[in-house]
């Protein structure tokens, strides 16, 4: 099976710029590399969270177009990119690799509200209230999954400023694969380091379901 991993980027970022080509950042550069040295396809494509239906229904074609393809599909992303991940992994029932994941966008991106721009390319957008809120049906649909059902990774800097990350932890005990790092920041600074978790996140399997 040929493996492929789609990287979902964080709230007020992007990873492709104006002209199709993939940002310079780190994370991408790191992974872009690691997906080559592997023979895995890395797919990065921007994403505009005030619409969550369109963001959805996008990556589920991308993924159906994938599955067509012979490809095993894992969703990895970062920040609110985690979020997704995870939503994504288990409409499709593919693999999640969560890295310092937002899991209450309704009440963490409050704080964006206004107009804002987007640090990764500069453009200008406005963020709403309706736009947090959107969140919350996503949210409670989560708490509702069956953790056995696909599998999951979580990777943590616990030096993270944004997110709480001993919550965090706590909120995936016993239901996901979850590995810290001391020190770091929300950008997630052990990307390198965390490879060969990434790896081995990539090539597992569904635990059997239980009644």
């Amino acid at each position: 099976m040929k493996e492929a991993l789609i990287y979902l980027h964080g709230f007020n970022s992007a990873s492709i710029d104006n002209h199709g080509n993939l940002l310079s950042k780190n994370k991408l550069k790191i992974l872009n590399n690691f997906c080559n040295e592997n023979n895995f396809k890395f797919i990065a494509p921007n994403l505009d969270y005030r619409n969550i239906p369109e963001v959805i229904e996008n990556l589920n074609f991308l993924e159906r177009e994938l599955d067509k393809d012979g490809y095993d599909v894992t969703f990895i992303g970062t920040s609110l990119g985690g979020f997704f991940a995870e939503y994504m992994a288990w409409e499709t029932l593919t693999k999640a690799i969560l890295i310092n994941p937002a899991i209450n966008p309704s009440k963490t991106l409050k704080r964006y509200i206004g107009n804002i721009k987007n640090f990764a390319n500069g453009k200008e957008y406005k963020w709403t209230s309706e736009n947090c809120e959107a969140f919350v049906e996503y949210e409670q649909e989560l708490l509702k999954f069956p953790y056995t059902e696909i599998p999951r990774t979580v990777i943590l800097d616990r030096g993270d400023e944004v997110i709480d990350v001993e919550r965090t932890i706590e909120r995936y005990d016993g239901k996901a694969s979850v590995h810290t790092f001391e020190g770091g920041s929300h950008r997630f600074d052990h990307i390198e380091e965390a490879l060969p978790i990434i790896k081995k996140a990539i090539f597992s399997f569904a635990l059997p379901l239980t009644d």
